[in-house]
């Protein structure tokens, strides 16, 4: 894990031959958080946007601390980790099917969606919702530097 302590950090995940930003991370701010909640590989890369300070969190040293905070939170905490992963999971999977029913590239970043596109999100959504939940995937074929 890594705090930032000065600078930007783009995370992108590889998608197709491009990469998708899904955030920026300022000082004091961390990346790779997840992976030592729920003990899964990285799903995401981290690329300076800036010149960076960061400070390595050692997992190790960490779990010294996080030891002695109470199961329950524990649990939480690696339940809000799994949900962010298996979110991750469901929307790279209704991108998939989105992009395969239009001709073309689908832009699903911009927020501009018309009426019928936001009915056929919702459906979709919904279906999404309605089935088990997803096990997440530990190593995906994307990059996973973060």
């Amino acid at each position: 894990m890594m705090l930032i302590k000065h600078g930007t950090v783009a995370v992108r995940k590889l998608k197709g031959s491009a990469f998708i930003e899904l955030a920026k991370i300022y000082p004091n701010e961390v990346i790779g958080e997840l992976s030592f909640f729920d003990k899964s590989n990285r799903n995401a890369s981290a690329i300076a946007l800036s010149e960076v300070e960061v400070v390595e969190i050692e997992f190790r040293s960490l779990e010294k601390e996080y030891s002695k905070v109470p199961a329950y939170i524990q649990t939480i905490l690696t339940c809000v980790a799994g949900r962010l992963r298996t979110a991750d999971d469901t929307i790279r999977r209704l991108q998939h099917k989105l992009v395969r029913r239009e001709e073309g590239v689908v832009d699903l970043a911009t927020p501009q969606v018309n009426e019928s596109r936001q009915d056929e999100l919702r459906e979709a959504l919904e279906a999404t919702d309605s089935k088990s939940p997803v096990t997440p995937t530990p190593n995906d074929s994307e990059s996973s530097d973060e």
